[in-house]
């Protein structure tokens, strides 16, 4: 392992402390041997009280040290041992985190970089096509690439307690989130919330790692959230503690994402977040929140727990378009209106295509006009409502219903429409 940069430690040189002592002969007014008579038995005494007390100041005030401290004894291929060498001597966690986190992040972009060349001598007369890595190169790096990038994780997992993409992420972005989210305690319980989060994080992930069966990875994820909670109920309130579960839970995350574009109050969101907390089964949303069933359970509950003039508001968010149009509006300042509006354009030329579709009274070409037709001037009005710039990202994000629109139909269900007889007529036969 290469030498690390450490910080020095400066280590306390012992002097003879010659002024120290002049000023303490001085302040006694003792002369010096060839100006004194004879002691008398009171000189003496004061004689021995004057080196029993330079004989006290030599031994308490000057160390003497005889070895010479090396980071090589603290230094070790084994990072395990180099943490607890860290630790043994008393170096601050931050700085440990700091000296493996840098050290081992090295360590494993040397092994991915040896991947990324083909081997090959650089030879300056060969041109760029020369260095390109061969197909079983870039499958292989791709296999190896997998696997270094899984160890990381769990190596610093293991030897720091510490979630490898957040701290990542501190050097390039750093949202302090956590701080934002647990403003509302007192910093000491915070960082200790931290804590019990980086070591329960590592649990699951563990849990996670070993146990592949269903219904036993959720057992045991359900056991590891038990401990969790009881180690949060006992350092927090009960008010601390539903404040953290409010900004922090699974299932208040889930419940900010199921709600966009309903726009909840402080004190409907507390009411439905309370009411899937009481019924409990939703305490584990990350593992089934895809599963309809469970989507189906919490709307429901949602439509219970608000007041009925609201459930209306709700079910719009039950479609993804309006959804996106909503976090569209939020995200270039547009009036929750402008959102009812755009979904409300969508809805009625999707209604006049299909009703143009089953015409009998157009040819497939005069069709196909009059949908070019609908669709310049859908596109106009969504621009003029949007404007350009967030009518651009609505197209690209949401918009493939605008591109589709000239076509004709070409599912079967659809040309099942056009061909059927048209039942408003009379069967003469």
């Amino acid at each position: 392992m290469r030498r690390r940069t450490v910080v020095v430690l400066t280590l306390l040189n012992a002097t003879i402390l010659v002024a120290s002592l002049a000023f303490y002969l001085s302040s006694r007014k003792i002369p010096p041997p060839d100006q004194r008579n004879v002691p008398s038995p009171a000189g003496q005494k004061a004689q021995s009280s004057w080196r029993a007390a330079v004989t006290n100041f030599i031994t308490t005030n000057i160390v003497v040290r005889t070895n010479a401290f090396h980071w090589s004894q603290i230094e070790s291929p084994d990072y395990r041992k180099y943490v607890s060498n860290l630790r043994a001597i008393g170096c601050p966690e931050l700085t440990i985190k700091d000296i493996i986190l840098t050290d081992v992040m090295k360590a494993f972009a040397e092994k991915r970089g040896k991947f990324y060349h083909n081997g090959r001598d650089l030879n300056y007369w060969e041109t760029d096509e020369k260095r390109l890595l061969t197909q079983k190169q870039l499958t292989d790096r791709e296999k190896q690439l997998a696997e270094i990038d899984k160890d990381v994780p769990a190596i610093l997992r293991e030897l720091l307690g510490i979630n490898y993409e957040r701290e990542l992420n501190k050097y390039f972005v750093d949202t302090q989130e956590d701080e934002r989210r647990l403003a509302f305690l007192a910093p000491e319980k915070s960082q200790r919330i931290l804590e019990l989060r980086d070591v329960f994080e590592g649990q699951k992930e563990l849990i996670q790692a070993n146990y592949q069966n269903p219904e036993e990875l959720a057992r045991k994820l359900a056991e590891v959230r038990q401990r969790e909670e009881q180690e949060l109920k006992s350092l927090l309130t009960p008010q601390e503690f539903l404040n953290y579960q409010l900004r922090t839970s699974e299932t208040a995350n889930w419940l900010r994402k199921r709600l966009v574009g309903f726009n909840p109050t402080e004190e409907e969101f507390r009411s439905i977040f309370l009411e899937a907390q009481r019924q409990g089964e939703f305490a584990a949303l990350s593992v089934d929140q895809t599963n309809p069933e469970t989507v189906s359970k919490l709307d429901a509950l949602i439509k219970n727990v608000v007041n009925p003039s609201r459930v209306v508001d709700f079910e719009k968010t039950g479609d993804a378009e309006y959804q996106n149009l909503s976090r569209l509006a939020a995200r270039f300042e547009l009036s929750g209106k402008l959102v009812e509006d755009v979904a409300s354009i969508k809805t009625i030329v999707e209604q006049e295509k299909g009703n143009l579709l089953r015409l009998r009274l157009y040819t497939q070409s005069e069709r196909a006009k009059m949908l070019e037709e609908i669709q310049r001037e859908t596109e106009k009005t969504l621009i003029e409502a949007l404007g350009p710039e967030a009518y651009a990202v609505y197209v690209q994000e949401s918009g493939q219903w605008l591109k589709t629109l000239p076509q004709d139909p070409v599912s079967v269900q659809e040309k099942a429409l056009i061909l059927a007889p048209d039942i408003s007529e009379p069967d003469l036969q």
